[in-house]
């Protein structure tokens, strides 16, 4: 089966979806794997599965995240025996839920391309808000994590190895998208990438799939349209800035929740920015007298009770990526969609051309990545943090 790929305007490309793997020594990848915020996890039958295969000494034979599409799927490979050929790696393993400090820098088996996947050399690794509530802990009814585990499910890289039946890739080719193992290593799988243009960075690329698709998928089940108010929380990360901009070339009105530091941030970007906190209602009343059409949650910081209130107390055309007590509320939890490369592609030509805006808050090496959780977890990051091993 061809990895889903795609060319820049200038080489075209296949966009058939693909399978994945898993690392050879049972290390998990610990995201919502590469199908964007809000992936549920295996069922019991594939957890069943996984142990099966492992007792009969399959190597590499179930990824816990195997979805294609919407559904998910075991990946089955040849057997392998272990020896010491296997290669090994960096990569930032925590084995326990719990703050920062349980990301550790060590080293893991190297995963190998299976059928429809390459392997990227990793340059840069997006980190998400997702992923420190999943590394605390607080997601674990949504993503259970099998440890220990690697976190990351975007990055750009090059290709060095190609999986039977990929068509459109070969290695050496520069590219970015949804990994399918921890991306916070310095190899990792992918069956959904896309070439990046040249006038990308690494960081820039790496901050681009996850922000990209999610926002697109929120808009549209939300189908805001010209002419409507949308009220949206954390309007300032990277989630939130591309919905600003997806939305305002919609026509849509953007209100935005933010730090005072970064409401002009905000202006810049089209949307109309309140401060979050205590007497939110008034303050988005005050500049949405009518009331608000549609609310996109992309902080999960308890603001939901606010948000029905502003919607005249009905839960409908809410939906938060980021806060699990959504159901709590009746609030509908995005949980994903299909990913395809031609889309992917389609968000880096605005960005390379400057259309559209994913900026880069700040770059950390591998080794810092518990630094990288405590920024992102202590808020106010104005666009997306990158890790580069």
């Amino acid at each position: 089966m061809p990895v889903s790929s795609a060319a820049n305007e200038a080489s075209g490309g296949d966009t058939e979806g693909g399978i994945v793997g898993q690392y050879a020594d049972g290390i998990s990848a610990a995201w919502p794997p590469a199908w964007g915020e809000g992936r549920t996890g295996p069922s019991l039958p594939q957890r069943n599965a996984a142990g099966k295969a492992i007792r009969r000494g399959l190597r590499g034979s179930f990824c816990r995240g195997a979805p294609h599409g919407r559904r998910w799927k075991e990946a089955t490979f040849p057997r392998r025996v272990r020896d010491e050929k296997v290669g090994r790696m960096e990569a930032i393993v925590f084995e326990e839920y719990g703050g920062p400090e349980v990301l550790r820098l060590t080293t893991a088996d190297e995963p190998h391309a299976g059928p429809g996947q390459v392997r990227l050399r990793v340059r840069a690794a997006g980190v998400n808000p997702l992923d420190h509530k999943i590394r605390g802990g607080a997601m674990r009814e949504v993503f259970p994590t099998e440890f220990p585990a690697i976190l990351g499910s975007e990055a750009s890289g090059v290709v060095d190895e190609v999986g039977e039946g990929v068509t459109g890739l070969a290695a050496g080719d520069e590219v970015f998208g949804f990994m399918e193992t921890g991306a916070y290593a310095a190899y990792a799988l992918a069956s959904v990438v896309a070439r990046k243009p040249g006038e990308l960075g690494w960081d820039e690329a790496a901050a681009l799939p996850v922000a990209g698709e999610t926002a697109d998928r929120v808009l549209n089940q939300l189908a805001v349209k010209n002419g409507e108010t949308l009220l949206l929380h954390g309007a300032a990360g990277a989630v939130g800035s591309a919905a600003v901009q997806l939305a305002v070339a919609r026509g849509v009105t953007v209100i935005g929740t933010a730090s005072p530091g970064n409401h002009d941030y905000l202006r810049a970007l089209g949307a109309i920015p309140v401060a979050y906190g205590d007497g939110l209602t008034d303050r988005v009343r005050a500049v949405a007298p009518k009331g608000v059409d549609a609310v996109f949650d992309a902080a999960g910081k308890g603001a939901l009770p606010a948000s029905i209130e502003l919607r005249g107390g009905t839960p409908d055309r809410i939906v938060t990526i980021a806060d699990p007590t959504a159901a709590e509320y009746g609030v509908a939890f995005s949980r994903g969609g299909d990913r395809d490369a031609s889309a992917l592609a389609g968000y880096a030509r605005p960005v390379a051309e400057g259309g559209l805006r994913v900026p880069v808050a700040r770059s950390f090496p591998l080794a810092d990545a518990a630094a990288a959780h405590a920024e992102s977890e202590a808020g106010h990051v104005r666009g997306k943090l990158v890790l580069l091993p």
